[in-house]
């Protein structure tokens, strides 16, 4: 078995993302195929992943319910594995995860950062995505690997360290 591309779900329940044209299927792709191909492994199953543009009301709510944190994020990440070495061998996609990304948070880091919202997209879609196999920032030596690996995905994308 080869890596099989990603599949994943796109739900938009906040018209504003659509408003700007940003390919939000395109970003979507090219950033998890990009992660899925550094980090899984020769006889990794197919996955699928689902991905919810939102908002700040509706990811405070999730974020206070989930978190205990009453406060709106950039993005949340629900994991159904600890680590791709946790997937089972299956020929249907198997559900990885959920991805919740929140409009405002993530247009206002954009602009206050000078960043193009869609390299900060494609950024946090890859961060996220990354927490679904384990991968975290809670302490400084986690939070180095993490940061290395988004750093050298981002290049590859032609995308800028986001850290500097």
């Amino acid at each position: 078995m080869t890596i099989t591309a990603p599949k994943f779900h796109i739900t938009i329940d906040d018209p504003r993302w659509q408003s700007h044209r940003l390919g939000l299927e395109k970003l979507c792709t090219q950033a998890i195929t990009h992660t899925w191909e550094m980090i899984g492994k020769k006889k990794s199953p197919p996955i699928f992943v689902s991905i919810t543009f939102t908002n700040d009301k509706t990811i405070k709510k999730i974020n206070a319910q989930t978190r205990g944190k009453n406060k709106p994020t950039n993005i949340l990440s629900f994991q159904n594995f600890e680590s791709v070495s946790d997937l089972p061998q299956l020929k249907t996609p198997v559900p990885v995860g959920d991805l919740i990304l929140s409009y405002e948070t993530i247009f206002t880091e954009a602009d206050a950062d000078h960043k193009h919202v869609k390299h900060h997209l494609i950024h946090l879609l890859i961060h996220g995505f990354l927490h679904l196999f384990g991968y975290d920032h809670m302490n400084d030596v986690d939070a180095k690997i993490m940061e290395s690996l988004e750093i050298k995905l981002l290049k590859g994308l032609g995308i800028s360290n986001p850290y500097l």
